[in-house]
């Protein structure tokens, strides 16, 4: 979420509504611009090549 403050466009994707709903929660609290998604890191609707980076904590 630092990189929202940066200006990046970030996108943060939770397995579950759980998470999504603890993401919303953070990114809310800390004014940040992070689109949170719902779904499969296998079934993504990004095209190949979307992204200059990307970052996982465990889940790629």
């Amino acid at each position: 979420m630092a990189l929202a403050q940066l200006g990046a466009s970030v996108y943060s994707l939770g397995l579950t509504r759980a998470a999504f709903e603890l993401k919303r929660t953070t990114a809310k609290d800390r004014d940040q611009g992070v689109e949170l998604l719902v779904g499969d890191t296998h079934e993504l609707s990004f095209a190949s090549g979307s992204f200059e980076l990307v970052f996982s904590q465990g889940l790629i």
